[in-house]
């Protein structure tokens, strides 16, 4: 694998057990899709409180981002 790859790793392995060592839900993610929200919730578990930017069965591909989006981006 080359080496960018692991370095990737590595970060997720200790943010993930930063975040797994402090039981607060303190992060907050928003992610694009409801399968990347799904995933989320599954690796952070209830550490992580998940907002998804697109409904279920919304077409990434003619998504178009709204103002109340960017805000829930920015909170």
């Amino acid at each position: 694998m080359p080496f960018p790859y692991w370095r990737a790793v590595l970060v997720a392995t200790v943010s993930l057990s930063a975040l797994i060592a402090g039981a607060e839900p303190s992060v907050r993610v928003v992610a694009t899709t409801t399968v990347v929200a799904d995933l989320v919730r599954q690796v952070g578990g209830p550490q992580v409180a998940v907002e998804s930017l697109m409904a279920e069965g919304v077409d990434p591909h003619s998504y178009r981002a709204t103002p109340r989006d960017a805000d829930r981006l920015f909170r």
